[in-house]
């Protein structure tokens, strides 16, 4: 995300020096400059790295783990029809989910792990403790804030409580009777990876 803000403030600097500089020429429409085509080559080279680094991470974790299958939440159309204003529209437009889901499909192969990807409506909005994920039990005013789920008294990470209603939701779509502990969903183990 730093990455991101870095090329994304340092490219808007050069582009409107540049564009002045044709305009101050005269120039109608200026071609983009070597300088620009280079910084967006960088963010891209960047960016790509840090997918390697992340998926590659959590592939080795799953190995050293012993996990056989990794379930994900399938968010690829999130933005289809949505209007979440100017600013969150443009961040949502830059996450490149396609490409994560690639790159750790792959890698996860290479260790024998299964991928799968899983439809993940109302599964941020449902308590961990209701007996489904579903509309019927989805209570959105839960979320209280950015990254708190508000249970009653209870206080749970609104991302982990996403990711284990995501785990739900694949264990009753595919017929999987097994119970999973709540431990560990207010507070989860936050994992930094190199830049």
């Amino acid at each position: 995300l730093e990455l991101e803000r870095y090329f994304h403030k340092e490219i808007a600097r050069v582009q409107a020096q540049w564009y002045g500089q044709q305009s101050g020429k005269g120039v109608k429409h200026p071609v983009t400059s070597k300088h620009i085509r280079k910084l967006y080559k960088r963010k891209q080279d960047s960016v790509t790295d840090y997918l390697h680094k992340i998926t590659r991470y959590l592939a080795e974790y799953c190995r050293e783990q012993g996990i056989t299958c990794v379930v994900t939440g399938d968010i690829r159309n999130i933005r289809r029809e949505k209007d979440l204003g100017h600013r969150t529209n443009q961040k949502f437009h830059n996450l490149p989910y396609n490409r994560i889901y690639i790159m750790l499909e792959y890698k996860l192969k290479r260790y024998g792990i299964r991928f799968v990807k899983q439809e993940e409506s109302y599964t941020s909005q449902c308590s961990p403790l209701s007996p489904e994920v579903g509309k019927r039990y989805a209570e959105p005013s839960n979320r209280k804030e950015r990254g708190l789920y508000r249970d009653g008294n209870r206080v749970y990470n609104a991302d982990a409580v996403g990711a284990y209603n995501i785990l739900r939701k694949y264990h009753s779509v595919s017929g999987v009777k097994k119970e999973l502990s709540v431990t560990g969903l207010k507070t989860p183990e936050i994992i930094k990876v190199a830049v």
